[in-house]
């Protein structure tokens, strides 16, 4: 989607509360560059999509983390109210280089209870089996073109120096009184 190029110049790591994964850093915080004092409508989607970016970045380093431990996969599965958006599903694809698949049930979470059930009342025998015979995937969204696979590389370098801004900076007041 060519609607990531809206924040081209606005950066956020979106470590708001810390971060559980893969850096498992609780004291991690929010870092936000590019912004500048407009305050009409086009400077707030810039800020959003900025956000969607940093999202996915995070999203990114945890495959990464998985393939570089041997787990490999060429497909995720969103649920959950972000995934609902085509603009977050093709932001994640577009990043991560994943095809983005919702599961064809509107309810993922209570489909997984049951099939939770079904291998607990010995309706199957395997977790797997189970996927096979109850679900399947709904719509899909494909990476896009390189050059959006491009901007997001560039994003990502930026991504990092905000890890390392916001590393450095608590490195730095450390042991200050105050906090």
């Amino acid at each position: 989607s060519r609607a990531v190029l809206l924040a081209r110049n606005v950066h956020v790591l979106p470590e708001f509360i810390g971060n559980r994964s893969p850096y498992a850093d609780p004291d991690t915080r929010a870092v936000i560059a590019g912004l500048d004092l407009d305050t009409d409508i086009a400077s707030m989607e810039r800020l959003f999509v900025a956000g969607l970016c940093g999202l996915a970045y995070g999203l990114a380093e945890v495959i990464e983390a998985f393939t570089a431990h041997g787990v490999h996969s060429s497909i995720m599965i969103m649920g959950g109210g972000a995934s609902r958006s085509p603009l977050v599903r093709q932001i994640m694809a577009d990043t991560t280089g994943l095809t983005v698949a919702l599961p064809q049930t509107r309810e993922p979470v209570l489909l997984g209870a049951a099939m939770l059930g079904a291998v607990a009342g010995g309706a199957y025998a395997s977790i797997g089996e189970t996927m096979a015979k109850m679900s399947a995937l709904g719509r899909k969204s494909e990476p896009t073109t390189p050059d959006i696979a491009a901007f997001h590389a560039r994003k990502r370098e930026v991504y990092k120096l905000l890890r390392e801004v916001d590393r450095g900076s608590r490195a730095a007041m450390r042991g200050m009184a105050g906090g």
